[in-house]
């Protein structure tokens, strides 16, 4: 064991941090055709836990890509370093804000259920339906959304990270 997973598993426990084979190669590779293998998968329960590994990561000078779908085609989900996911039930916690004209959410919602979310103000999140289902437009904190009304070209632009602002 590094001292660098001596020091993530003492802060996040044994359960959030992962070097089984298994699980590197799992996450080697997102829906693109690139392949890095990291060399530390982190899945942290809650955001105290990615503040403690951010802080471990930063003193020891060590680069960490943030995962939450996986969907990326361009090698964006994919590290040969440490990989932190946040994805699923833990974090998808949201709120809509100003009668639908921003949500603020968590990673683990996708464009689907943002707009599921949404349906009832007659906004939309912008990504083209055909690539809502699996991505998620968010980072390991609450992000917040800007929502288009449902008839705007907004609403129907191909994929994009501009509707959204941290």
């Amino acid at each position: 064991m590094t001292p660098l997973h001596q020091a993530l598993t003492r802060s996040l426990g044994k359960g959030s941090v992962f070097t089984d084979e298994l699980t590197l190669m799992a996450t080697s590779a997102d829906a693109g055709c690139y392949r890095k293998v990291p060399k530390i998968v982190l899945k942290p329960q809650d955001e105290k836990q990615v503040v403690d590994a951010l802080k471990i990561l930063y003193a020891q000078k060590t680069p960490l890509t943030f995962r939450a779908a996986g969907t990326s085609l361009s090698g964006q989900a994919i590290s040969d370093s440490v990989l932190l996911q946040a994805r699923g039930d833990r974090w998808s916690s949201y709120e809509i804000l100003d009668e639908g004209r921003s949500i603020k959410a968590q990673p683990g919602i996708t464009g689907t259920r943002l707009n599921q979310l949404l349906a009832h103000t007659g906004m939309k999140f912008g990504p083209a339906p055909g690539t809502c289902p699996r991505p998620t437009p968010g980072s390991p904190s609450p992000s917040t959304f800007v929502p288009h009304p449902t008839d705007s070209p907004c609403a129907r632009a191909p994929p994009s990270k501009t509707p959204w602002r941290p």
